[in-house]
């Protein structure tokens, strides 16, 4: 199955050193899957993760100027800074943002499997759909215009989105955190029985996502280097 070895070594975004992240690292095995950033707002923890993605790091410099630096190793594949920039490295990883978007006039079952207009290899059969709907505890939602769910089934189905390729990382940004805490660990039980391979990257504010996700847990803090300038790095 492999492992994680994850080693954020430098990132700074903005010419007056807006946010600089540095000295984050962890290693994740198939016995320790889970890890969640923990800190404050504005402390970077959705930033860190986002620098997995070229789409991200090439943003950031189109908007400003960043330094970055990385030697990350996912299941046996090495991601340098140089090789997530130039985009030519494609991570099978799913993102379900703190804030996904949906067509909120239609279904869930045509927002859910949305992807798979892209997604190559993947069935696409009414049996794979109603069997994907029924893993995630999603058939009784299946009809329902997204505009008429709870902003705590709105995130279910995020989280069952990002599923569909199988990814070998899948990071949850918060998004457990508008989940009824039964509900979300009800979730994360059956992410963790259906994709025994699948590694997750959590944030959250809520202790007890971590707590009932048998995360490793890391804390963020702000430090100051020799000249007074404040970073953010591991506790």
């Amino acid at each position: 199955m492999g492992d994680i070895e994850f080693n954020l070594k430098l990132l700074q975004i903005g010419k007056a050193r807006k946010l600089t992240i540095k000295g984050i690292n962890f290693q994740l095995d198939p016995t320790n899957r889970i890890v969640a950033l923990i800190g404050e707002s504005g402390l970077g923890k959705t930033t860190i993760y986002k620098s997995l993605f070229s789409t991200y790091i090439n943003l950031w410099k189109r908007e400003s100027s960043i330094e970055f630096e990385c030697s990350h190793k996912i299941k046996g594949t090495e991601y340098s800074h140089s090789l997530i920039e130039s985009g030519k490295t494609k991570p099978n990883f799913g993102f379900a943002t703190q804030v996904p978007y949906f067509f909120n006039y239609k279904s869930v079952e045509e927002n859910l499997f949305y992807p798979l207009r892209w997604l190559k290899g993947i069935d696409n059969t009414e049996d794979f759909r109603n069997k994907y709907l029924a893993k995630f505890n999603l058939t009784d939602l299946k009809g329902m215009v997204m505009d008429h769910l709870s902003g705590g089934q709105r995130q279910m189905v995020n989280i069952a989105r990002v599923f569909l390729s199988n990814p070998d990382l899948v990071i949850i940004d918060e998004s457990l955190s508008n989940i009824d805490e039964t509900k979300a660990k009800e979730y994360i039980d059956l992410i963790k029985t259906n994709y025994p391979e699948t590694f997750i990257f959590l944030t959250s504010h809520r202790e007890a996502d971590i707590n009932f996700c048998k995360a490793i847990k890391i804390n963020l803090v702000k430090k100051q280097d020799e000249s007074g300038k404040n970073y953010i790095t591991m506790s």
